[in-house]
């Protein structure tokens, strides 16, 4: 997650969407001079703040970290600040972020290995239900949608520059490049993958995703 003081905006990072590649773009207009790198410890500065990245120990101990919920990030820098922030977060359509949750490596190792399918995977384990309530505490908090500005995955770097005129966010001095890519997902036409089932499955829980943002199978 990002803070920004000059420019009064706040990023929540959201899974499977692009995010750490979203995040590493915008962390100069946060803190400036900052080096790029794939994994980050905390930084706070008066400029703004930047959380823990791809360290889970360290996250467990950060007061700011990965894919944290807003309702925890008002409790650090207090609601009147938050409420005044843009809030930011990625999007993407829940049936092809389903397929990359599959495909993403610790996963894949635990699950793709002959022993679950990708139908197995949704319909006997609790991701679908665990992901849309994750989401939904990313864009909620006590029932009110937060989100100000929406960047989709599916039109990522249309959806960032547009962002940057938005906010007056001149200069990149970054390009947006691509973490995390998987090379262990083989096909990228999600519709082949899906029966009628797992359909419903991930329609039922992100009801109000789809609702949102008016993403279909």
């Amino acid at each position: 997650m990002l803070v920004s003081h000059k420019y009064k905006f706040i990023y929540i990072k959201s899974i499977k969407t692009a995010g750490t590649s979203t995040e590493i773009y915008l962390e100069p207009y946060c803190i400036s001079n900052i080096n790029e790198s794939h994994g980050r410890e905390m930084i706070q500065t008066k400029e703004g703040i930047i959380g823990t990245r791809m360290n889970q120990v360290l996250a467990e101990k950060s007061e700011f970290y990965n894919h944290m919920p807003p309702k925890k990030i008002i409790e650090s820098i207090g609601k009147d600040i938050f409420d005044s922030y843009t809030k930011i977060i990625n999007v993407r359509n829940p049936f092809d972020m389903m397929v990359s949750h599959y495909y993403f490596k610790p996963t894949f190792d635990l699950y793709a290995s002959g022993e679950m399918t990708f139908e197995d995977y949704l319909l006997k384990t609790n991701v679908v239900k665990d992901l849309s309530k994750k989401y939904w505490d990313l864009m909620y908090v006590d029932g009110q949608f937060i989100i100000d500005e929406v960047v989709r995955f599916e039109n990522l770097e249309l959806d960032i520059n547009n962002l940057l005129i938005k906010l007056d966010l001149s200069n990149p001095t970054r390009e947006l490049s691509e973490y995390k890519k998987n090379k262990r997902r083989p096909d990228k036409d999600w519709k082949k993958i899906y029966s009628t089932e797992t359909k419903n499955l991930v329609e039922t829980y992100f009801k109000f995703y789809f609702d949102l943002f008016n993403y279909e199978f």
